[in-house]
């Protein structure tokens, strides 16, 4: 599984691609921390000819290793998700 590296406090937007069209597909998209907390991460299409959407909102997750679910649901069944793994880290400079 892959591993996602950002600078906490930084403004970031994890942009991706899907293999399958996102005109009617619902979105939703979780953050776990290694305590097992659990946060929404807001998604949205960016473009839908090319099968581009975005996360955002990970400035504000906390220092440390997250599990996150990107999880696709077109009209009312479950499209296959996409995992992966956020390392946020300290920032070095104020």
């Amino acid at each position: 599984m892959i591993t996602i590296t950002r600078k906490r406090g930084d403004t970031r937007r994890l942009r991706f691609h899907t293999t399958f069209a996102l005109g009617d597909v619902a979105i939703t998209a979780s953050a776990r921390d290694a305590g097992g907390t659990a946060r929404a991460i807001p998604a949205g299409v960016v473009d839908l000819d090319a099968r581009l959407f975005e996360l955002w909102g990970i400035d504000t997750l906390p220092v440390g290793r997250h599990a996150c679910e990107v999880e696709y649901n077109r009209l009312g069944a479950r499209v296959p998700t996409q995992t992966f793994f956020l390392q946020i880290t300290e920032a070095m400079t104020p």
